[in-house]
Parts: structure tokens; C-alpha cells; sequence
């Protein structure tokens, strides 16, 4: 028995005085737990890519950062969702804006809640408009909600991308990646 309580001691002891030392292991300090500082890694993980077709488009994902659902069924709503880190973007089938993308980024650029927007092409070669929605505080400091690209498929219409942030700290950055990257679905090119 008395070896038991002192185990249990020695034990308690540790662990105190690995929790004081702000809980790392092996030096160093960093916090977090054996040089795991929250949820992050002291490595960068692989991408895993995956091919993913939806609406005659193709998207590459990276699969560390994205995850995803596609609606087969969808004829009014979300024809898929991504869901990043503090970011989610949704796919859905708009009507073809009059005038085309030129026309649709001077209207857009003109609404109040708009911060900016322009032309863009995607890495497939599609044209359309990206346009950027907020507040603006001051001159160079902007409160991004919102970021909608207005894509033309040829051949499929028109498709809207929308990332909404769903965190404290959204990555902007990849979901510019993720949409920029769309190309037309091999079976229909």
C-alpha cells in the first residue's frame, strides 16, 4: 500500500511540474503539448488531392484544408458546400447576368456593401467577376463578410461561388485557390 500512495505522489508530481513549465516536452518550451501548440503541427502535413466534378466543373481539392458535400438532386438550392478552416463556400446556378461579366462587375462595383469588384479567369480558362463584400473602415482597414465569384461555363450557364467566413480567422487565400482553380469537367470539354 505505502508503494501505491507513493507512486501516486511521484506521479502527481510530474505532471505539476510539467504543467508549470507551461506543459512541453522536452524543452524548448512553445506550450501546447509535446511542441503541439493547439491544434497546429510542427510539420506541414502532405496534400492529399482529390478531383472533385460538380456542375460541368472540376475542382481540385486539397484535402487537409477542404472537405466537402455535393448535391446530385439540387435544382434550386446549393449545388455543393466546402467546408475550409473558418470558411465555408457554397455553389450554387444564378441566372445569366444581362450584359455578361463586364456589365455585371461595373453594377456590382456600383452597390453599396461592395469593397471591390473585377474580372477574373480561372486556371480552366472560364471567365467572370469576383467581387469582395463588407465595410469599409478608413482607407487602407476593410471588414471582409463576403467574397462572390460569378463564373460563365460555357455550354452550362452561369455559376456563383460564395465563402462566407464561419471563424475568427477565415482563409481567404484558399478559397481563392480552391474556386480559381475550377477548369471544365473533362467528360464535358
Amino acid at each position: 500500500m505505502p508503494k501505491g500512495i507513493l507512486a501516486v505522489a511521484a506521479c502527481c508530481a510530474l505532471a505539476s511540474s510539467l504543467l508549470a513549465s507551461g506543459g512541453s516536452c522536452g524543452g524548448g518550451g512553445g506550450g501546447g503539448f509535446c511542441g503541439f501548440e493547439g491544434s497546429s503541427y510542427p510539420f506541414e502535413l502532405p496534400k492529399v488531392e482529390e478531383d472533385v466534378a460538380v456542375a460541368g466543373l472540376t475542382l481540385k481539392l486539397d484535402r487537409t484544408k477542404w472537405g466537402y458535400s455535393v448535391f446530385s438532386g439540387a435544382s434550386d438550392g446549393p449545388l455543393a458546400r466546402f467546408h475550409g478552416e473558418d470558411i465555408e463556400v457554397t455553389l450554387r446556378r444564378i441566372a445569366p447576368p444581362p450584359g455578361g461579366a463586364r456589365s455585371l462587375a461595373e453594377t456590382l462595383a456600383s452597390q453599396a456593401g461592395v469593397l471591390y469588384a473585377r474580372p477574373v479567369a480561372t486556371s480552366g480558362a472560364m471567365r467572370g467577376v469576383k467581387a469582395a463584400y463588407g465595410v469599409r473602415r478608413g482607407p487602407a482597414f476593410n471588414d471582409q463578410t463576403a467574397v462572390r465569384y460569378f463564373l460563365a461555363v460555357p455550354g452550362r450557364g452561369w455559376l456563383c461561388f460564395e465563402a462566407r467566413p464561419t471563424g475568427k480567422a477565415p482563409q481567404w487565400r484558399d478559397a481563392n485557390d480552391l474556386i480559381l482553380g475550377a477548369r471544365l469537367d473533362r467528360s464535358q470539354s
